[in-house]
């Protein structure tokens, strides 16, 4: 069993959001609930450090969260990473026609409450399908003035291209 490094962030003084990947199939990581190659776990622990939500999000391919973000007023939490398909609670993603398009890679940005529920999930990335892998690399997100930004790579006829999400 594999997990990545824990992405750590208080929601308030009384609820610590915690962010990661996983492999894992045992019981302590929702194993029951694997959706694929590489999931993306989601806690919620109080102060004392008991679990208050424990979800785990994903698409049958590799879910590579590279992100996580909280807008600490309205308790939401931003999952932010890259993917080559959409399924599961991920179905939009960019393609030439705004369908799933599996085998390219497209940035993801979930929005969740603290109580782990999903109020929104969309990928986006290249219209084209011209390249085999690689095609979207997410490098960072943040949130700031209400609004999440994410940040990444295209590779294609324009370059360098910047998101912005208004969720």
């Amino acid at each position: 069993d594999e997990e990545n490094m824990a992405q750590l962030k208080w929601l308030n003084p009384n609820k610590l959001a915690i962010s990661y990947l996983t492999l894992s199939t045992n019981s302590e990581m929702l194993g029951s609930q694997a959706l694929g190659e590489i999931d993306n776990m989601f806690h919620i622990v109080d102060s004392n450090g008991v679990d208050l939500v424990k979800k785990r999000f994903g698409t049958s391919r590799w879910d590579n969260q590279i992100k996580r973000q909280c807008d600490t007023a309205n308790h939401l939490v931003y999952l932010c990473g890259f993917v080559d398909t959409a399924e599961n609670d991920l179905v939009y993603m960019t393609s030439m026609n705004y369908l799933p398009q599996n085998r390219m890679d497209n940035m993801y940005v979930y929005k969740l409450d603290s109580s782990g529920n999903i109020h929104y999930v969309k990928a986006y990335g290249p219209i084209n399908q011209g390249w085999t892998q690689d095609d979207c690399t997410l490098w960072d997100a943040l949130f700031f003035k209400n609004h999440i930004y994410i940040i990444g790579e295209m590779r294609g006829v324009s370059g360098y291209v910047y998101h912005y999400i208004s969720p």
